[in-house]
Parts: structure tokens; C-alpha cells; sequence
């Protein structure tokens, strides 16, 4: 006779993480959680990339919650900060923040029937595919050092999403445009060779790190090593908006890009 335990528990969220252009990610992502154990963490992956958590501080009566679910915490009310370290270079890491418990309600913004989606910048060894749009951005201190954890944006405006960007230890962000058309519809339509497309970079300025020349073989070897202390994109974007006075901007530029060729720009930062 062969017996066989039965383990029956609530799954508390779901991370699905896309890259730059949209594309889900399948290869393994790290998550660890700020000031948790990562013992107390119960976390599952499935094949397509998907990580579940299982089990969290807090939320031991959640996961075993079928019919009734708890009443506290409710939902949304806590907020678990995760460092997320993808196995493969050419993604960048980061840190995401999730509202938990999930909400059950289907409908819900922040439902646990859905999983919540992470978009991972381009990493260290990225490169643009096909055709694509992209262009590598340098982020200098007034000084001339590198800015490590600067985020990129580029705008091309119109009806283009906003497409960002990461600074690793040199200092450099590939920004990647999928998808850019060279024609634009509609009344006054007209076909372009390139497009003129608006740089800037956020930079939280307690959270950066500056390297200089003869620093940044030592820098990669640390970001190569680190497992926590990311840039958290969203928040970062999130305080310049409340004008955060923690947050400041890199001198804007702009660049010409053209599907299928690569751009370059520096953006410098002069601290206020």
C-alpha cells in the first residue's frame, strides 16, 4: 500500500515578470524580502517563469483560508518589498513593492486571480533585437563620475509608450523601443526615417552610487554580487511626481533613433 500526504494551501500572489519590450521572462528571478527571513518565505516557480508565494509573515492564515478568508490583514494593507535578481545578465535587477493580501474579488484591481506584473529593465549584456529602437545612455555625475541606479527614460511621445532604463556600475542604460513606427497615422500623416526621441534620467540621490574611471572594474564585481538594496523604478518615478525633493533629474537631451540602428546619448547630472 502506498499512502499519500495532502497538503491543501492558498497560494497569497503571483509575480509574472516581462521584458523591456513586453516579452515574458522564463528564466529564473531571485526574490528576496526587505528585513524578512528568507525562511519565512514560501515561494513556488512555475515553467513559464511565474513565482508564487506560498507563505509570508503575517499572512499564516491566509494561505490556509479556502472558504472564509481572514479579515486582517485586509487587502492591500500590508506591503511586502521584494529585491528581485534575475538569473540571466541581460535583464536588470530591481526592487518592486506588492500589496498584500491579494484582493479575491476577480474584478479587482489587485486580484489574487491575477498575477501582479514585474517589467524588468535591460541588463548588462542586453542588446536590441531586429529592428528595434534603442539607444545606450551614459549618466555622468557633474564630475565625470559613472551613476550607478540612475533611471532612463525615453519619450517619444504621441501615442509611444515611455521606455526605461537602469544604470548599472558604468553608468550605462540600454533603453529599448520596440515596435517604433517610422509612419505616423491619421490627419498630417507623414513617413520618417528616424524620430526625435527625449531623454532624461531620475535619480534618487541617497540610494545612487558613484563610480569613478579607475572604480568600476570593482563596482561590476559588487553588482555582480549583490542581492538586495535595488532601485525600486516605480517608486522612483512615483516621487519625482510628488515633486520629492530627494528625487532630481539629469540635464535632458535628445536623440534621433532610427528602427534597426543604435543611438547613443550622455545625460549629466549636476546635483541641485
Amino acid at each position: 500500500m502506498i499512502a499519500f500526504e495532502l497538503l491543501d494551501r492558498r497560494l497569497l500572489a503571483a509575480l509574472r515578470f516581462v521584458d523591456a519590450v513586453g516579452a515574458p521572462v522564463t528564466s529564473p528571478v531571485e526574490a528576496r524580502a526587505e528585513g524578512v527571513d528568507p525562511r519565512a518565505l514560501g515561494w513556488a516557480r512555475k515553467r513559464d517563469g511565474t513565482l508564487l508565494l506560498l507563505r509570508a509573515p503575517g499572512l499564516e492564515g491566509h494561505a490556509a483560508a479556502f472558504d472564509v478568508v481572514p479579515g486582517a490583514p485586509a487587502p492591500g494593507e500590508e506591503i511586502l518589498t521584494l529585491d528581485l535578481r534575475p538569473v540571466d545578465p541581460a535583464l536588470a535587477p530591481r526592487r518592486a513593492r506588492i500589496a498584500l493580501p491579494r484582493d479575491p474579488d476577480p474584478e479587482a484591481a489587485g486580484s489574487l486571480m491575477a498575477a501582479a506584473e514585474i517589467r524588468l529593465a535591460p541588463g548588462q549584456t542586453a542588446a536590441a533585437q531586429g529592428l528595434e529602437a534603442s539607444v545606450q545612455v551614459r549618466v555622468r555625475h557633474a564630475d565625470g563620475r559613472a551613476v550607478e541606479g540612475a533611471v532612463v527614460r525615453a519619450r517619444a511621445g504621441g501615442p509611444h509608450p515611455e521606455a526605461l532604463g537602469i544604470t548599472g556600475p558604468a553608468g550605462e542604460a540600454l533603453v529599448r523601443l520596440p515596435g517604433l513606427p517610422i509612419a505616423s497615422p491619421g490627419p498630417g500623416a507623414t513617413v520618417l526615417a528616424d524620430l526625435e526621441i527625449e531623454l532624461d534620467a531620475v535619480i534618487d540621490v541617497s540610494a545612487v552610487r558613484l563610480h569613478a574611471a579607475a572604480e568600476i572594474a570593482a563596482a561590476r564585481a559588487a553588482y555582480a554580487a549583490r542581492r538586495t538594496g535595488f532601485p525600486d523604478p516605480d517608486a522612483i518615478l512615483a516621487a519625482l511626481l510628488i515633486a520629492d525633493p530627494g528625487v532630481e533629474t539629469a540635464a535632458t537631451g535628445t536623440v534621433d533613433l532610427r528602427p534597426g540602428r543604435p543611438a547613443a546619448a550622455t545625460l549629466t547630472w549636476t546635483p541641485a
